[in-house]
């Protein structure tokens, strides 16, 4: 994945059928670019894509994990839950793609009010966490194809990872990535071990993890929105370590007075460090959650994103406009696009139809070939051909015998007088004619022959 040698620095980098843009956050395990997927019929929509450190692509082993468990966070499907909608395999190159959210994620939002010397009101940070349990309770429960539980656990949940949409609506984000990066045996720079400050005590000691170790990093993630501090963060990995394994947990209303004791009651049970005593659901905290503070709603919430970030999210408006409007050969109208618009995609057929060439003359049809000789059919038996030749006797004479009366016969000549029989030169009479033979007596007597004159003897004779 190269960029093209023509472009700016704006241009993007191109990837099968995805382009990769402006960088939106970076972490241990990669870079989030704003994306755009192409396809041909000009449905090209904006996506985020997370572009893996060139440590991590190289590993192959953590490749394999990466893109096993994104298919499994692909069977989540919730509102709290940004979607995972394609794993892409480069050469070079591991793309997650993801849902493309407008917003900002809650770790940017704490910091811009604390610059504000603000703190996240309670009602805020109550919807906020408890649209996150909400996604991770549809993940805990999410099942295959055959119905079979996934047990899928993030074991990343912190503020980096949950993401606060201009529409007001809080989702989780990088489901299957974290448990595939904890598992990974790159130890270079940057490689994704997750955040130590919101991991359980048991992931710290690397055994075995189920839902409620998600809960405990959803309990740090509360702390630290309703009292605008870090809860186990220290100068050292070691001391940081220690605190999450040791440090007594502190009450939010002993750091921010004013809040109420139900909210203490909720953050501490879920900051138990035997997961036992914790919440055994996401969905039995987040009705303790909002039991314990009624949570703000879903406009309030957006005003306050706006409130924070609006001057940047503005330009990230105008940027996704921009890159909308960027012309494409996927387009489905070719005379939008210029020849120099990502030359790295292969050529797609124009949408409008070309001239037609003309037709050549067909070739003259070859001869057909001669059929070959019929096999003899296995109901042929020479002992039956009497039975089929008296078949075929008894059809004719049937058609004989239902064969139409023939037309009637057209009215006859009269019939022509018989000629005379000569006359007979021995008789007395030359008028008397002689009575006509009958058919059995013509036929009998060949002697009649004999009375007609011996023309050949009036002939000379022969000297």
């Amino acid at each position: 994945m190269n960029r093209p040698p023509h472009s700016g620095p704006d241009a993007p980098w191109t990837v099968g059928r995805y382009q990769l843009f402006d960088a939106i956050a970076s972490g241990g395990m990669g870079v989030v670019h704003l994306g755009r997927a192409l396809s041909e019929g000009g449905m090209n929509r904006l996506v985020a894509i997370k572009r893996l450190h060139p440590e991590l692509a190289l590993d192959q082993e953590f490749v394999r994990m990466l893109v096993e468990e994104a298919r499994l966070a692909a069977r989540v499907r919730h509102p709290n839950v940004a979607s995972v909608l394609d794993v892409v395999e480069d050469p070079a190159e591991v793309l997650l793609v993801m849902e493309y959210l407008e917003g900002e994620t809650l770790f940017r939002l704490i910091r811009a009010s604390l610059e504000r010397e603000q703190r996240v009101p309670p009602a805020i940070a109550s919807a906020i966490l408890t649209g996150a349990l909400l996604g991770l309770g549809a993940a805990h429960e999410a099942r295959s194809e055959r119905g079979e539980p996934l047990q899928i656990v993030h074991r990343d949940i912190s503020p980096q990872n949950i993401l606060v949409g201009a529409d007001g609506v809080a989702r989780v984000l990088d489901f299957g990535v974290a448990k595939a990066a904890s598992r990974t045996t790159v130890t270079a720079r940057g490689a994704p071990k997750g955040k130590l400050t919101y991991m359980a005590p048991e992931q710290a000691r690397g055994l075995a993890l189920d839902r409620r170790a998600d809960l405990f990093a959803a309990g740090i993630v509360l702390w630290e929105m309703l009292v605008g501090e870090r809860l186990f963060a220290a100068d050292d990995p070691a001391t940081t370590l220690a605190r999450v394994l040791t440090e007594p947990i502190v009450p939010p209303s002993r750091k921010v007075p004013g809040l109420s004791r139900d909210l203490d009651a909720v953050v501490l049970q879920a900051l138990q460090r035997e997961p036992h005593q914790r919440f055994s659901r996401a969905e039995d905290m987040a009705l303790a959650l909002e039991d314990a503070c009624t949570p703000a709603t879903q406009r309030q919430v957006a005003a306050w994103v706006m409130a924070l970030t609006g001057p940047s999210l503005h330009r990230w408006r105008q940027r996704c406009a921009e890159i909308e409007a960027m012309p494409s050969v996927f387009s489905s109208y070719p005379e939008l696009s210029p020849p120099s618009a990502l030359l790295e995609l292969p050529p797609v057929r124009a949408a409008s139809p070309s001239p037609a060439p003309p037709e050549a003359e067909p070739p003259p049809p070859s001869p057909p070939a001669a059929p070959p000789p019929l096999p003899l059919k296995p109901w042929w038996r020479p002992w039956r051909a009497p039975l089929l030749a008296a078949a075929l006797g008894a059809a004719a004479s049937a058609a004989l015998l239902h064969r139409p009366p023939p037309p009637p016969a057209l009215p006859s000549a009269p019939p022509l007088p018989a000629p005379s029989a000569p006359p007979d030169l021995s008789g007395s009479s030359l008028h008397t004619a002689p009575p006509a033979p009958s058919a059995s007596h013509a036929a009998s007597a060949p002697s009649a022959g004999r009375a007609l004159p011996d023309r050949r003897a009036k002939k000379p004779p022969r000297r």
